[in-house]
């Protein structure tokens, strides 16, 4: 049942066929070595691009540590509080001399005082006026209300309960 079919010769090329093709796979040879470079030195810029940002990154990371590092470490300045005058009333010159010592003195004992607090501002009341019910929809909205409104109940059946 089986037909045996001739086997055909191999097909053989010219001398001038054979020149051509060895040509075409040097040409060939030559572009696939000339992509491949391009491809390399493409990757290794692109290597070294992203290499330089992440240093970049990590540079700004690092400014913007410091900089939030910073206030926590040096001293808080502190309020400048106002003096206290220590005045003792007597009429001899001692008692100016002794009374301006002593507020030399307590300047140089200040103590911090923090800033005092801002006051709220109460909020007068408004008086509110009663406002008027909305007017009632005209009659040729009346179903399209109604039929709305149950649709939105049962979307939310806890609602106005």
């Amino acid at each position: 049942m089986e037909e045996e079919q001739p086997v055909k010769a191999k097909r053989k090329l010219t001398p001038a066929q054979l020149e051509q093709l060895a040509k075409a796979r040097e040409k060939a040879n030559a572009v696939r070595k000339q992509n491949a470079e391009a491809k390399k030195t493409k990757q290794s810029k692109e290597r070294k691009l992203k290499e330089l940002q992440k240093q970049k990154e990590d540079a700004e990371l690092e400014r913007q540590l410091s900089e939030l590092a910073q206030p926590e470490q040096a001293p808080k300045p502190q309020a400048k509080s106002k003096k206290k005058r220590v005045v003792i009333q007597e009429s001899s010159s001692e008692s100016e001399e002794s009374s301006t010592s002593e507020s030399e003195s307590s300047s140089e004992e200040e103590e911090y005082v923090p800033p005092p607090k801002p006051r709220r501002r109460k909020s007068r009341a408004k008086q509110q006026q009663p406002e008027a019910p909305p007017p009632p929809p005209p009659p040729q909205y009346a179903q399209y209300d109604q039929h709305m409104n149950r649709a939105f109940a049962s979307l939310f059946p806890n609602f106005n309960v």
